[in-house]
């Protein structure tokens, strides 16, 4: 994304390592959360080297009506795929989930509303 020209909308980012156990609940989670109207979103999960089926879990488990996105981040470590993700991410919000985080059902209109209400946010 250029910093000079911010498409709006929301980037979920997911940053995963071995989350077989926790990935499908998480994105169910996402897939069932109300959703802003009209403001596009896609589910960006940077996988940092898992060995086991989270990739595949996450790819056969997502039908929702947003696009899910899976990259690999090579070099280990939690710092590293976080900034991949963003320097991946196609919008100009991201939220954070965490792997095993289960966003409530108004997280995204909550944060959206947060971001677009208040001045100081560095976009």
């Amino acid at each position: 994304m250029s910093a000079d020209n911010p498409k709006r909308g929301l980037t979920i980012l997911i940053t995963t390592y071995n989350a077989s156990y926790f990935i499908e609940e998480t994105l169910r989670r996402l897939k069932t959360m109300q959703k802003v109207p009209d403001l596009p979103w896609e589910v960006l999960i940077v996988d940092n080297n898992s060995t086991d089926d989270t990739v595949s879990k996450a790819r056969n488990f997502w039908d929702g009506n947003a696009i899910l996105r899976i990259i690999n981040e090579p070099k280990q470590g939690a710092g590293f795929a976080t900034f991949r993700g963003i320097t991946e991410a196609n919008y100009s919000y991201i939220g954070f989930v965490d792997q095993d985080n289960w966003v409530r059902q108004d997280w995204m209109i909550n944060s959206v509303a947060h971001i677009e209400a208040s001045e100081d946010i560095a976009l």
